[in-house]
């Protein structure tokens, strides 16, 4: 850019005297120099440019926009000045992209008395288009398309490819630092989907498409929080127990931190405590339930759950609290003895039944039981046979006085567990 200085003229009428004071002033008359604005500095080739500015002329002078050229100074648009010399001129933009043309405003018939030089250069359009949030399958997600050289207010047209071709799902403007955001949400299906956001005409300048594509995937695979299998065990267990009649579900399969769904915690990555008690839940425990492996703590009771215990939660190694009190369960696995760290066991006041001689017995060996609850008492409540094991009934009565097996003889050899009559 060429920089040109402020030159003062002297304060009389053309011809008339200097004061003295104004001796050391050189001879010749200076040129006033007036003030130039243009917008933009930075063109989109075919924009339309506006110059503002002022000169020390009356109102409805003329003035002369002129570009620089090899053999000088040559004339482009003209304008009449409003009071206070000021002027307002429009022009297209070259364009020839790479290309920088030099501007100023002078006073027709008064070379001498124009406005200082400015510098346009005429850049090509760019843009980028990408989700800024991983991308989940039906959940809603924010796409965004960045636009160079920035325009504020430019519209924006978001559009997707469907079967019958680009559909538009979103208008929008670019922000003052060229982004356009849209909040979308993501298909039910798994799968690349095409976008594409488009400049539409502006002040002269063709409009610009980025297109782009987007990968979306199941929730669990797009969660970065734990381990996919982990994340597809809360999905089941919120799926098996009727988890859109839950008390309180705050975020689970609706948000990809999952570690900040409701009442779940986790530790290094995976989980390791639930805390899903007096929660209205029904239904039964899925088997998938086995892959939380890293699970520390799990609390279920007083709530409807139902149907036998999974045997895959002989998984949980790391187990060391279980509450399953308070439902409708009826019957637990063997695998319940493999959790040896088990230091907290309730199951009271549920409908099970069944030999506990098989998960009972390995428990008692391991001897890490703090607190074991069995039964409440009748009626309604656990009816658990065992063998003729003193040892173990006297070490089950021990943690719960309440207990008292329904069956306390051995079992015939190849008979089935099977329960008695109650009390």
């Amino acid at each position: 850019m060429l920089a040109v200085g402020l030159l003062v003229a002297t304060g009389g009428p053309a011809g008339a005297a200097a004061p003295a004071s104004a001796s050391a002033a050189p001879a010749a008359a200076a040129a006033a120099v007036g003030r130039l604005q243009v917008d933009p500095r930075r063109a989109i080739a075919g924009e339309r440019l506006v110059f503002r500015g002022r000169l020390p002329v009356a109102a409805g002078r003329t003035v002369v926009l002129q570009v620089s050229a090899p053999a000088g100074w040559r004339a482009r648009a003209v304008a009449q000045t409003r009071g206070g010399g000021r002027f307002r001129i429009s022009l297209p933009a070259t364009r020839r992209v790479g290309e920088t043309r030099r501007y100023r405003v002078v006073v027709a018939g008064r070379a001498r008395v124009h406005t200082p030089v400015r510098a346009v250069v005429t850049v090509a359009q760019g843009a980028v288009l990408r989700p800024v949030r991983p991308r989940a399958t039906a959940l809603p997600f924010e796409l965004k398309a960045r636009f160079w050289p920035v325009r504020p207010g430019r519209p924006v047209r978001i559009q997707q490819r469907s079967a019958g071709g680009w559909t538009t799902v979103a208008d929008t403007v670019q922000d003052d630092r060229g982004a356009a955001r849209v909040e979308l949400v993501a298909p039910t299906e798994a799968g690349r989907v095409d976008y594409r956001a488009t400049t539409r005409r502006h002040r002269g300048a063709a409009g610009h498409v980025v297109a782009g594509s987007v990968r979306f995937a199941r929730l669990c695979v797009a969660q970065r929080d734990v381990p996919v299998a982990e994340c597809d065990a809360l999905e089941a267990l919120y799926a098996s127990t009727n988890g859109p009649s839950w008390e309180s579900s705050s975020g689970w399969t609706t948000s990809l931190d999952v570690c900040r769904w409701w009442v779940v915690q986790c530790r290094n990555g995976h989980v390791s405590h639930l805390y899903l008690d007096h929660n209205e839940m029904s239904g039964q425990l899925p088997p998938e339930i086995g892959d939380l492996t890293r699970l520390r703590y799990l609390e279920l009771s007083f709530n409807g759950i139902g149907g036998p215990v999974p045997p895959e939660i002989g998984r949980l190694q790391q187990l060391h609290t279980l509450y399953l009190e308070y439902n409708e369960l009826t019957s637990v696995p063997d695998e319940l003895g493999q959790l040896v760290g088990l230091r907290i066991l309730r199951m009271e006041v549920n409908h099970m039944t069944g030999d506990l001689t098989g998960w009972a017995r390995p428990l008692f060996e391991a001897d890490h039981l703090e607190r074991l609850r069995l039964t409440e008492g009748p009626p309604g409540d656990n009816c658990f046979s065992v063998a003729d094991d003193p040892d173990l009934i006297a070490w089950l009565q021990g943690h719960d006085p309440d207990w008292t097996p329904c069956v306390a003889k051995a079992r015939p050899s190849g008979e089935s567990s099977a329960t008695a009559s109650r009390w």
